[in-house]
């Protein structure tokens, strides 16, 4: 994620940022953090095909648009990839919280993206179900950063408009 996609989305990382230190020390995150944890493969593959499918149904559902096979793998292929959840996880301070040595390799941080993605997906909690949200629109809105073609222009528009939803209405909860 380079830094004009980063400073133009700095409101949805601080938020996410924020409620996830809360995830973490309320303890609604506990195998993300900890790689060595006899469930974190089991997570991990979970997480894998929970963003699989969450990344369709938000560019369907949400954007009410079907795009082409091609734009709607190009979408997936860029979010759901090890280098996207790396870059996210980079603008995270989750090293903070890992239980043993800080992950360096593009897999190991996103297959623990992976893992807080199952992991918010079980979860009760309102905050994680929104949180998982706007973090998979994070990272469908960095794909369309990416890979922008006319077709784009439509998902763009109702990704950011959603994202800002979705960012107001956790920030009311901060105050």
């Amino acid at each position: 994620m380079n830094s004009k996609f980063i400073s133009k989305h700095k409101d949805q990382f601080e938020i996410i940022n924020v409620y996830l230190n809360k995830l973490i020390n309320d303890k609604l995150i506990v195998y993300a953090i900890d790689p060595k944890s006899d469930l974190f493969e089991t997570k991990e593959s979970y997480g894998d095909r929970i963003l699989g499918c969450q990344i369709y149904k938000i560019i369907t559902n949400e954007c009410r648009i079907t795009p082409s096979p091609s734009t709607c793998q190009n979408i997936f292929q860029h979010s759901a990839s090890n280098l996207a959840l790396s870059q996210l996880y980079d603008q995270l301070p989750i090293s903070d919280f890992i239980v043993g040595p800080e992950p360096v390799s593009t897999k190991k941080k996103g297959d623990i993206m992976e893992v807080i993605i199952c992991e918010l997906k079980e979860s009760k909690d309102k905050i994680a179900k929104q949180l998982l949200k706007l973090m998979i629109l994070v990272l469908i809105q960095h794909a369309i950063f990416k890979n922008y073609t006319k077709e784009f222009t439509l998902a763009k528009i109702c990704n950011t408009h959603t994202m800002l939803t979705i960012t107001i209405s956790l920030l009311s909860l901060l105050e």
